[in-house]
Protein backbone atom coordinates (compact mmCIF):
# COMPACT_ATOMS: atom_id res chain seq x y z
CA UNK A 1 0.00 0.00 0.00
CA UNK A 2 1.42 3.38 -0.95
CA UNK A 3 2.13 5.69 1.96
CA UNK A 4 -0.02 8.37 0.35
CA UNK A 5 -3.05 6.11 0.73
CA UNK A 6 -2.77 6.54 4.50
CA UNK A 7 -3.40 10.25 4.03
CA UNK A 8 -6.93 9.40 2.95
CA UNK A 9 -7.29 7.13 5.95
CA UNK A 10 -6.24 9.99 8.23
CA UNK A 11 -8.77 12.38 6.71
CA UNK A 12 -11.49 9.82 7.40
CA UNK A 13 -10.27 9.57 10.99
CA UNK A 14 -10.75 13.31 11.44
CA UNK A 15 -14.49 12.76 11.77
CA UNK A 16 -14.00 10.42 14.70
CA UNK A 17 -11.58 12.50 16.72
CA UNK A 18 -10.68 16.08 17.40
CA UNK A 19 -6.94 15.50 17.12
CA UNK A 20 -6.03 18.32 14.81
CA UNK A 21 -5.05 21.95 14.76
CA UNK A 22 -5.55 24.35 11.85
CA UNK A 23 -3.56 27.53 11.27
CA UNK A 24 -4.67 29.94 8.56
CA UNK A 25 -2.36 32.82 7.64
CA UNK A 26 -3.52 35.63 5.38
CA UNK A 27 -0.97 38.20 4.26
CA UNK A 28 -2.17 41.35 2.53
CA UNK A 29 0.36 43.70 0.96
CA UNK A 30 0.01 47.43 0.40
CA UNK A 31 -1.13 46.93 -3.22
CA UNK A 32 -3.85 44.47 -2.15
CA UNK A 33 -2.07 41.34 -3.33
CA UNK A 34 -1.13 38.59 -0.92
CA UNK A 35 -1.56 34.93 -0.05
CA UNK A 36 -3.58 32.46 2.00
CA UNK A 37 -1.60 29.69 3.67
CA UNK A 38 -3.37 27.02 5.72
CA UNK A 39 -1.58 24.32 7.70
CA UNK A 40 -3.52 21.41 9.15
CA UNK A 41 -1.58 19.53 11.83
CA UNK A 42 -2.75 15.92 11.89
CA UNK A 43 0.21 14.55 13.84
CA UNK A 44 -1.93 13.30 16.70
CA UNK A 45 -3.81 11.07 14.25
CA UNK A 46 -0.78 8.90 13.52
CA UNK A 47 -1.48 6.57 16.44
CA UNK A 48 -5.00 6.06 15.15
CA UNK A 49 -3.70 5.49 11.60
CA UNK A 50 -1.27 2.88 12.87
CA UNK A 51 -4.07 1.07 14.64
CA UNK A 52 -6.18 0.97 11.48
CA UNK A 53 -3.26 0.38 9.10
CA UNK A 54 -2.06 -2.78 10.82
CA UNK A 55 0.81 -4.66 9.18
CA UNK A 56 0.74 -2.54 6.02
CA UNK A 57 1.53 0.63 7.93
CA UNK A 58 3.95 -1.16 10.25
CA UNK A 59 6.06 -2.10 7.22
CA UNK A 60 6.27 1.56 6.27
CA UNK A 61 6.92 2.95 9.73
CA UNK A 62 10.37 4.26 8.70
CA UNK A 63 9.21 5.88 5.47
CA UNK A 64 8.95 9.62 5.05
CA UNK A 65 6.95 11.83 2.72
CA UNK A 66 7.54 15.42 1.74
CA UNK A 67 5.51 16.00 -1.40
CA UNK A 68 4.51 19.23 -3.13
CA UNK A 69 1.57 19.08 -5.54
CA UNK A 70 0.83 21.93 -7.92
CA UNK A 71 -2.85 22.78 -8.12
CA UNK A 72 -2.49 23.37 -11.87
CA UNK A 73 -2.25 19.60 -12.34
CA UNK A 74 -5.71 19.29 -10.77
CA UNK A 75 -7.71 22.32 -11.87
CA UNK A 76 -6.55 22.40 -15.50
CA UNK A 77 -8.42 19.15 -16.15
CA UNK A 78 -11.50 20.08 -14.11
CA UNK A 79 -14.58 20.23 -16.32
CA UNK A 80 -17.02 22.32 -14.34
CA UNK A 81 -14.82 25.06 -12.95
CA UNK A 82 -15.04 28.35 -14.78
CA UNK A 83 -11.97 29.93 -16.32
CA UNK A 84 -11.97 32.53 -13.54
CA UNK A 85 -12.13 29.85 -10.85
CA UNK A 86 -9.28 27.91 -12.43
CA UNK A 87 -7.21 31.09 -12.54
CA UNK A 88 -7.78 31.63 -8.82
CA UNK A 89 -6.58 28.13 -7.93
CA UNK A 90 -3.96 27.38 -10.59
CA UNK A 91 -0.96 28.89 -8.77
CA UNK A 92 -1.78 27.11 -5.53
CA UNK A 93 0.37 24.44 -3.91
CA UNK A 94 -0.39 21.53 -1.58
CA UNK A 95 2.45 20.18 0.55
CA UNK A 96 2.09 16.90 2.44
CA UNK A 97 4.73 16.13 5.04
CA UNK A 98 4.63 12.86 6.95
CA UNK A 99 7.17 11.08 9.14
CA UNK A 100 5.61 8.12 10.90
CA UNK A 101 8.60 7.41 13.13
CA UNK A 102 8.64 10.97 14.44
CA UNK A 103 4.83 11.20 14.41
CA UNK A 104 4.76 14.25 12.15
CA UNK A 105 1.90 14.75 9.72
CA UNK A 106 1.12 18.17 8.24
CA UNK A 107 -0.81 19.30 5.18
CA UNK A 108 -0.20 22.83 3.95
CA UNK A 109 -2.03 24.68 1.18
CA UNK A 110 -0.86 27.98 -0.30
CA UNK A 111 -2.80 30.22 -2.66
CA UNK A 112 -1.68 33.66 -3.89
CA UNK A 113 -4.08 36.42 -4.92
CA UNK A 114 -3.55 39.59 -6.98
CA UNK A 115 -5.93 41.97 -5.20
CA UNK A 116 -8.60 42.08 -2.49
CA UNK A 117 -11.38 41.25 -4.91
CA UNK A 118 -9.50 38.08 -5.86
CA UNK A 119 -8.92 37.35 -2.17
CA UNK A 120 -12.64 37.49 -1.50
CA UNK A 121 -13.36 35.28 -4.51
CA UNK A 122 -10.63 32.81 -3.53
CA UNK A 123 -11.79 32.63 0.07
CA UNK A 124 -15.38 32.03 -1.05
CA UNK A 125 -14.32 29.32 -3.50
CA UNK A 126 -12.14 27.52 -0.96
CA UNK A 127 -14.86 27.61 1.66
CA UNK A 128 -17.51 26.38 -0.77
CA UNK A 129 -15.94 22.92 -0.65
CA UNK A 130 -14.90 22.98 -4.30
CA UNK A 131 -11.30 23.86 -3.44
CA UNK A 132 -11.26 22.95 0.22
CA UNK A 133 -8.74 20.49 1.64
CA UNK A 134 -11.21 17.60 1.67
CA UNK A 135 -12.06 17.77 -2.02
CA UNK A 136 -8.48 18.49 -3.06
CA UNK A 137 -7.22 15.43 -1.17
CA UNK A 138 -9.99 13.25 -2.60
CA UNK A 139 -8.86 14.27 -6.06
CA UNK A 140 -5.20 13.62 -5.30
CA UNK A 141 -6.03 10.24 -3.79
CA UNK A 142 -8.13 9.31 -6.79
CA UNK A 143 -5.26 10.11 -9.11
CA UNK A 144 -2.82 7.79 -7.36
CA UNK A 145 -2.39 4.66 -9.40
CA UNK A 146 -5.78 4.86 -11.06
CA UNK A 147 -7.06 5.54 -14.55
CA UNK A 148 -10.37 6.72 -13.16
CA UNK A 149 -11.47 10.19 -14.19
CA UNK A 150 -11.41 12.20 -10.98
CA UNK A 151 -11.84 15.66 -12.42
CA UNK A 152 -15.45 15.74 -11.37
CA UNK A 153 -14.54 15.54 -7.69
CA UNK A 154 -13.20 19.06 -7.51
CA UNK A 155 -15.76 20.28 -10.02
CA UNK A 156 -18.67 20.06 -7.64
CA UNK A 157 -19.01 22.72 -4.92
CA UNK A 158 -20.54 21.43 -1.72
CA UNK A 159 -22.75 24.07 -0.14
CA UNK A 160 -24.62 21.21 1.51
CA UNK A 161 -22.42 19.48 4.11
CA UNK A 162 -20.78 16.38 2.69
CA UNK A 163 -18.62 15.20 5.54
CA UNK A 164 -15.45 17.27 5.61
CA UNK A 165 -13.86 19.85 7.88
CA UNK A 166 -14.19 22.33 5.01
CA UNK A 167 -17.89 22.50 5.77
CA UNK A 168 -17.23 24.35 9.02
CA UNK A 169 -15.72 27.30 7.21
CA UNK A 170 -18.33 27.14 4.45
CA UNK A 171 -21.02 28.57 6.74
CA UNK A 172 -19.42 32.02 6.71
CA UNK A 173 -19.45 34.77 4.11
CA UNK A 174 -16.22 36.70 3.61
CA UNK A 175 -16.10 40.29 2.40
CA UNK A 176 -12.87 42.17 1.74
CA UNK A 177 -12.15 45.65 0.48
CA UNK A 178 -9.48 48.29 1.02
CA UNK A 179 -9.24 48.70 4.80
CA UNK A 180 -11.95 46.18 5.67
CA UNK A 181 -12.26 42.42 6.27
CA UNK A 182 -15.59 41.06 7.40
CA UNK A 183 -16.60 37.48 8.22
CA UNK A 184 -20.30 36.87 8.85
CA UNK A 185 -22.47 33.82 9.53
CA UNK A 186 -24.68 32.52 6.73
CA UNK A 187 -27.73 31.21 8.57
CA UNK A 188 -28.98 29.02 5.70
CA UNK A 189 -25.67 27.17 5.31
CA UNK A 190 -25.35 26.88 9.08
CA UNK A 191 -28.72 25.15 9.25
CA UNK A 192 -27.66 22.69 6.54
CA UNK A 193 -24.42 22.00 8.38
CA UNK A 194 -26.31 20.93 11.49
CA UNK A 195 -28.39 18.51 9.43
CA UNK A 196 -25.34 16.47 8.43
CA UNK A 197 -25.14 13.18 10.44
CA UNK A 198 -21.32 13.24 10.40
CA UNK A 199 -21.39 16.70 11.91
CA UNK A 200 -23.58 15.37 14.69
CA UNK A 201 -20.78 12.96 15.61
CA UNK A 202 -18.43 15.89 16.06
CA UNK A 203 -21.08 17.71 18.05
CA UNK A 204 -21.05 14.83 20.52
CA UNK A 205 -17.31 15.32 20.88
CA UNK A 206 -17.88 19.02 21.45
CA UNK A 207 -20.35 18.20 24.21
CA UNK A 208 -17.59 16.15 25.87
CA UNK A 209 -15.22 19.11 25.87
CA UNK A 210 -13.03 18.13 22.90
CA UNK A 211 -11.36 20.84 20.81
CA UNK A 212 -10.35 21.55 17.25
CA UNK A 213 -8.17 24.63 17.48
CA UNK A 214 -8.43 27.05 14.56
CA UNK A 215 -6.14 30.05 14.43
CA UNK A 216 -6.49 32.80 11.83
CA UNK A 217 -3.72 35.36 11.47
CA UNK A 218 -3.93 38.48 9.30
CA UNK A 219 -0.77 40.35 8.39
CA UNK A 220 -1.94 43.75 7.23
CA UNK A 221 -0.23 46.58 5.34
CA UNK A 222 -1.44 49.25 7.78
CA UNK A 223 -2.18 49.43 11.51
CA UNK A 224 -5.53 48.10 12.69
CA UNK A 225 -8.11 50.71 13.60
CA UNK A 226 -10.74 48.43 15.07
CA UNK A 227 -11.54 44.73 15.61
CA UNK A 228 -14.90 43.76 17.06
CA UNK A 229 -14.15 40.14 18.05
CA UNK A 230 -13.09 39.79 21.70
CA UNK A 231 -10.88 36.79 20.87
CA UNK A 232 -8.70 38.90 18.58
CA UNK A 233 -5.14 39.70 19.63
CA UNK A 234 -3.35 42.64 18.01
CA UNK A 235 0.43 42.80 17.70
CA UNK A 236 2.48 45.66 19.16
CA UNK A 237 2.84 47.29 15.76
CA UNK A 238 -0.92 46.85 15.23
CA UNK A 239 -0.39 45.26 11.81
CA UNK A 240 -1.08 41.64 12.78
CA UNK A 241 -4.38 40.28 14.07
CA UNK A 242 -4.58 36.75 15.49
CA UNK A 243 -7.85 35.01 16.34
CA UNK A 244 -7.60 31.61 18.03
CA UNK A 245 -10.79 29.64 18.69
CA UNK A 246 -12.16 26.17 19.27
CA UNK A 247 -13.87 25.28 15.99
CA UNK A 248 -16.29 22.95 17.74
CA UNK A 249 -17.87 25.91 19.53
CA UNK A 250 -19.61 26.59 16.22
CA UNK A 251 -22.33 24.24 17.45
CA UNK A 252 -23.21 26.36 20.46
CA UNK A 253 -22.11 29.90 19.60
CA UNK A 254 -21.44 30.34 15.86
CA UNK A 255 -21.62 34.11 16.19
CA UNK A 256 -18.32 34.01 18.12
CA UNK A 257 -16.57 33.35 14.81
CA UNK A 258 -17.83 36.52 13.14
CA UNK A 259 -15.56 39.54 13.00
CA UNK A 260 -14.94 42.87 11.33
CA UNK A 261 -11.40 44.19 10.99
CA UNK A 262 -10.84 47.79 9.98
CA UNK A 263 -7.33 48.93 9.09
Amino acid sequence: MKLLKFVGMALCCVWFSSCLEINENVEIKSNGSGSISTTTDLSQLIDMMQAFGGEDLEKKKDEKMDTVIQMSTIVDTAKNLSADQKALLRKGLVRIKMNLAEKVFNINTQFPFDNLEKYQQLSTLMNSGAAGLGNVMKTIMGDQGSDKDTTQIIDQPSPVPSGGMDEFTSIFDMNASNGLIKKSLNQERYKKLLEDPHVQQLKQGSDMGLEVLYTTTYKLPRPVKKVDNPAAKISDDKKTVTIRQNLLEIFSTPEKFEYTIQY
